[in-house]
């Protein structure tokens, strides 16, 4: 049998999938948000660092962003482990 045309899916994404029961969407979703704030920082701290005059605001601070990503990694642990108990 052929398996011309017929992509596999990379163990990562399947283990990710079977485990939380993630959509496309949801993971999309996910990624572009932490894509977006760690661009948005990265862009402000890059302009901080050539004109120290300009602030970074608060929630874009290296320490807010940080703290931001865990939580983001924390929720998503919560639903990993509330599919898992079957809730």
């Amino acid at each position: 049998m052929s398996t011309f045309g017929k992509k596999k899916a990379t163990p990562s994404y399947r283990s990710s999938r079977n485990t939380r029961q993630e959509t496309w969407a949801h993971h999309c979703k996910f990624g572009i948000a932490v894509s977006l704030r760690l661009l948005i920082t990265a862009v402000l701290l890059l302009v901080n660092g050539v004109l120290p005059f300009i602030p970074v605001p608060t929630i874009f601070r290296i320490h807010d962003t940080s703290n931001w990503l865990g939580r983001r990694s924390w929720e998503r642990r919560q639903e990993r482990l509330q599919y898992m108990r079957g809730g």
